[in-house]
């Protein structure tokens, strides 16, 4: 048993009419619905960041120094030397020495490396021929954990490298499909259709099953 000089605890004898006194005004439907908004206008302004004046993503232009050290194994002189030589070929944007490239004008390049370059190095990425193409899934029962993040580095990286890339968004928020400059106005217009069209045929598969059995079915608007 505490000492009687033992000061009580703070919450100890409180007055519950003082105590509401003090709290500010609750939070409505509106106060949710103006910070949705705030929310909404935050999000699509970093959005448009991305996107062109025109509405259209588009990937960013490279610097020699980055299409050098990252997209073909030339040395930055030996390089610069190449399009002197041959005008023909993507001269970049800017001005001395520094140039800037799109994308498409890299793999340009690269094949130009490829067939004139040295045999010794590898310009293009390695892809036998008549064998089917790899297969990636990146999938984890947990939401919030950076599959769709990591979808999305594993693809650039790959086309940056030169490969060919087909990306299949499965999730019905469509994430991905927004990430690579898609617009997704509802779920209805994702894979989800597909997922639950899918799920529903082996439900009633199983609600045979448990009918012939005596066995209660499952209902389909619950699991979905």
């Amino acid at each position: 048993m505490a000492p009687k000089d033992t000061p009580l605890p703070p919450y100890f004898n409180i007055n519950p009419q003082a105590a509401a006194s003090k709290l500010a005004d609750p939070v409505t439907t509106t106060r949710f619905a103006k910070a949705a908004t705030f929310a909404a206008r935050g999000r699509d302004d970093l959005a448009k960041r991305g996107y062109a004046p025109d509405g259209q993503k588009r990937l960013r232009k490279f610097s020699t120094w980055e299409v050098c050290r990252y997209l073909i194994p030339v040395a930055a002189a030996h390089f610069r030397r190449v399009l002197k030589q041959h005008p023909d070929l993507p001269q970049g944007i800017g001005e001395g020495a520094s140039k800037w490239f799109t994308l498409e004008e890299v793999l340009t390049l690269r094949d130009h490396f490829a067939t004139e370059g040295a045999a010794d190095r590898e310009y293009r990425p390695y892809r036998p021929e008549g064998l089917p193409a790899k297969v990636l899934a990146v999938a984890n029962f947990k939401g919030g954990v950076g599959k769709t993040s990591t979808c999305a580095h594993l693809a650039m990286s790959a086309a940056l490298d030169g490969y060919k890339v087909l990306v299949i968004d499965l999730d019905s928020q469509g994430s991905m499909t927004s990430i690579l400059g898609g617009k997704v106005e509802d779920e209805w217009k994702t894979a989800f259709p597909l997922m639950a069209k899918h799920f529903a045929s082996h439900v009633q598969q199983e609600n045979l099953v448990r009918k012939a059995s005596g066995t209660a079915e499952i209902t389909l608007d619950e699991t979905l």
